[in-house]
């Protein structure tokens, strides 16, 4: 527990594993499985095609997205979204 409030004051995350072997590795597994994810996705670009007047939630604050999951946020005009499908050159 010491760590835990170490690592807490600096702002790190920590977590105290308590259970059966069992219960212990399927944790691990999972915190394995985020992290893993969390390596795909940095440096990735998402695409954002406009924003909708009529939903109620609030735009995607794009430096958050990418201090958080290391992704760029694009916005990509509709009209060169469907130019490109009529092409067919979209990658």
């Amino acid at each position: 527990m010491e760590i835990l409030s170490y690592l807490n004051e600096q702002g790190k995350k920590g977590e105290i594993l308590h259970g059966s072997p069992e219960e212990i590795a399927t944790r691990l597994r999972t915190l394995i499985r985020v992290a893993q994810t969390r390596t795909r996705l940095r440096g990735m670009r998402l695409g954002v095609t406009g924003e909708s007047d009529w939903l109620i939630s609030r735009p995607v604050d794009a430096e958050l997205l990418r201090q958080r999951s290391g992704m760029e946020l694009i916005h990509l005009p509709m009209a060169e979204v469907m130019e490109e499908i009529d092409r067919k050159t979209y990658e």
